[in-house]
């Protein structure tokens, strides 16, 4: 295991020069710089935090979670592929490259397995599966996401045009996706480099509905929990009187979904829960 030998030791916070009120956790695996640059050149601060370190832990606010490159099996990731599938069940976007695709696969339930010929050269051509797009990407790893071990809620985003290996993956609902290849390359191509705008435009849509908070409390969707909408449910602790049970809500389609909620949230060890406000997502 490597990773513990390229990740850094303390808490770091990388300021923008314009930036843009949106902030990304970053989980450094061993990152390169160019993702660092990536983030900063598009007004992102970056708190960035080593390999083990669960950022809902910090006294910082993020809109979303970046999982870094890094060296070795992603399987020896134990940690942070435990922080992963944490995260995953709080809808808040998520963004991974290289490793962190892998140990998203992990954390998602699936498998990694190691290849027989690993990628590692700049010009590795890769396909959208959704639309044909076709992006010639810069690439240096040597395991992959096994494709037939992901749950039916994930789906193969990007496949690769030579042996058909999967190069990127993503959640068909909630704001989580990666890919095995490095849109951030520099020197190399960057016919992937819009992939940082696509998760940028995620941060902060959750909050721009129900305003900024220290804490995400629960991620409710209507599928899982029972809900009669058939649209999802954010919830979201304000930080203020978290307390006294008051909470702020958005996506409550029917009557019955407040009470539901209520209840939900008592079970949770919320005392009195009360509902500020409501409306459609």
């Amino acid at each position: 295991r490597f990773v513990p030998e390229v990740s850094p030791k303390t808490i770091e916070i990388l300021e923008p020069k314009n930036p843009t009120g949106k902030s990304v956790a970053f989980i450094d695996c061993g990152a390169k710089n160019g993702i660092f640059r990536n983030f900063l050149k598009r007004g992102i601060r970056v708190i960035r935090v080593p390999f083990d370190q669960d950022p809902f832990e910090l006294n910082e606010k993020f809109d979303g979670i970046f999982f870094s490159n890094g060296p070795g099996d992603p399987e020896a990731m134990t940690e942070t592929i435990e922080m992963a599938r944490k995260a995953m069940h709080r809808n808040i976007p998520m963004f991974g490259i290289c490793l962190g695709c892998q140990m998203f696969g992990l954390a998602a339930g699936g498998k990694t397995q190691k290849m027989k010929y690993g990628h590692r050269s700049v010009n590795q051509p890769v396909q959208d599966v959704k639309n044909d797009r076709c992006l010639i990407t810069t690439q240096n790893h040597g395991f992959m996401v096994d494709e037939g071990s992901l749950p039916s809620d994930y789906e193969v985003w990007f496949k690769n045009l030579n042996d058909g290996s999967v190069e990127g993956i993503r959640h068909k609902t909630k704001p989580i996706s990666a890919v095995q290849f490095h849109p951030e390359a520099c020197a190399g191509p960057e016919d992937g480099e819009y992939l940082f705008d696509e998760f940028v435009k995620q941060l902060g849509k959750i909050s721009s509905l129900v305003g900024r908070s220290r804490k995400t409390l629960r991620a409710l969707g209507s599928k899982d929990q029972g809900f009669r909408s058939k649209i999802g449910m954010f919830v979201i602790a304000n930080p203020r009187r978290t307390r006294a049970g008051v909470f702020y809500c958005a996506g409550i389609g029917r009557p019955k979904d407040k009470n539901r909620l209520c209840r939900i949230l008592s079970r949770n060890q919320t005392k009195r829960p009360q509902i500020l406000r409501s409306r459609r997502v």
